[in-house]
């Protein structure tokens, strides 16, 4: 997580790029993204199970492998 909030703060442009923090299935793994982008003050959304891309300013996304399926990102990285 370290690398991985490194190259958000420093590599992407939140403003106008996306992020996507991908895992191959869900549960209890995002409980540490969560808890490193809040410490890091870096907003995210998730799309897992959603249908419509979130409205909000977040640029990083977490999501499963399978919900983004056909989406597209500027970065993506996935464990």
């Amino acid at each position: 997580m370290d690398f991985v909030i490194e190259g958000i703060e420093e590599i992407a442009q939140l403003s106008d790029d996306s992020v996507a923090i991908l895992h191959a299935a869900g549960g209890g793994w995002f409980k540490e993204v969560r808890r490193r982008l809040t410490l890091a003050g870096i907003a995210y959304a998730e799309i897992a199970r959603q249908d419509e891309w979130p409205t909000g300013p977040e640029s990083v996304v977490l999501s499963t492998m399978h919900s983004a399926k056909g989406l597209e990102f500027d970065h993506s990285g996935a464990a």
